[in-house]
């Protein structure tokens, strides 16, 4: 059985029509279709019956699992990647942020609570804006950032960590400042009336 359609044709679209859905087996113990087997183990199946079958095994599998929809901290960080890394650190930065100002003052409960979380995911937040596959001077900086804020605020010196974190001149290296108002996946800038909008 060659997998070509009544003209000829070798093409995907073609053997798709030809083998239709109906054709894919069982469903699986998770609810997905299987491949038949029987053309992926035919042995004496030609070069274009082997690609053809792969492009279909190769589509079915994005159809069916779907993409991945979390951060990857592989390579340069894309537009997803800063997305998705909005929404998981940039509430964890306001609200430890917000609670720090409402409170006027660096007490133990928030520095138990609130900076753990806030220090991780400002690092985290730096980290993703890096503009190459490796760290550059940008993330590093805002690592740098990171740290000092945190060493400030375990000092329980607020008017350092404010400093560190926003209230420096543009010339003092600040996190907010060290931000990036662009980049490969945009901008990293914090909007700290609302988390998940851009500014």
């Amino acid at each position: 059985m060659a997998l070509s359609d009544a003209n000829g044709s070798g093409s995907v679209e073609a053997v798709w029509a030809m083998l239709g859905p109906r054709r894919f087996g069982e469903p699986s113990l998770c609810g997905r279709q299987r491949v038949p087997q029987v053309l992926l183990w035919r042995c004496d199946a030609s070069p274009l019956e082997r690609r053809v079958v792969g492009d279909l095994v190769s589509l079915c599998a994005v159809r069916l699992m779907g993409s991945p929809s979390w951060a990857s901290l592989d390579g340069v960080p894309d537009v997803g990647d800063l997305f998705a890394g909005r929404k998981r650190y940039a509430p964890k930065i306001v609200d430890g942020y917000q609670s720090l100002t409402t409170a006027g003052a660096i007490n133990d409960d928030w520095l138990s609570n609130s900076l753990p979380k806030m220090g991780k995911a400002m690092e985290k937040w730096g980290a993703l804006q890096r503009q190459d596959v490796a760290p550059d001077k940008i993330s590093r900086t805002l690592l740098k950032d990171a740290a000092a804020f945190e060493k400030a605020a375990k000092s329980k010196d607020y008017a350092a960590a404010m400093k560190a974190f926003q209230f420096g001149s543009v010339l003092c290296q600040t996190y907010l400042n060290d931000l990036p108002t662009s980049g490969p996946g945009g901008s990293g800038k914090l909007n700290l009336s609302d988390p998940l909008a851009p500014p």
